[in-house]
């Protein structure tokens, strides 16, 4: 005869809060204590099956905001769930990252545009406001396809 031990509360789920719409994700929890396998739970339009720790999700473009669930299970029962809010977009988000250090003089700095984007696009803009003490060593960057998911660098001299 075996006996199961009581199931330790999910820890923290893992993985992006904000998700595009036609792509895939992977969310992870921590590793349940007497858990033998896992109970995943998804919002509408979200797809996905696992029974281990991790999960990888697809996101429909009919996909809702929600929230992520996930508990352990073993003979005895379930044990408590842990959730992780996610918002689902249609269209992606830009961001732009600096690389280097601007205070120091004769110093390449990197700018990084990273344009997540659900569906190609044919211009991008991006008018930057930098400190006189920066002169930009490219003036113009142009993108080579229509594709999505672009990243454009341009360097600066600090």
């Amino acid at each position: 005869m075996s006996v199961n031990d009581v199931i330790a509360a999910a820890g923290i789920i893992s993985g992006k809060i904000f998700t595009y719409k036609g792509t895939t994700e992977i969310y992870t929890v921590p590793i349940i204590t007497e858990a033998n396998s896992y109970i995943w739970s998804l919002p509408a339009g979200i797809t996905g099956t696992s029974t281990t720790n991790s999960i990888t999700v697809t996101i429909a473009n009919t996909a809702v905001s929600g929230n992520i669930k996930v508990k352990g299970h073993n003979g005895c029962g379930d044990g408590t769930e842990s959730s992780l809010a996610i918002t689902t977009n249609t269209v992606g988000l830009n961001y732009l990252n600096v690389i280097g250090n601007p205070g120091c003089a004769g110093t390449d700095i990197i700018l990084t545009l990273n344009v997540e984007n659900g569906t190609p696009f044919v211009e991008l803009q991006c008018d930057l406001k930098y400190p006189a003490y920066l002169t930009p060593k490219t003036t113009s960057i142009a993108l080579t396809d229509r594709a999505t998911d672009h990243s454009v660098q341009a360097s600066m001299l600090a």
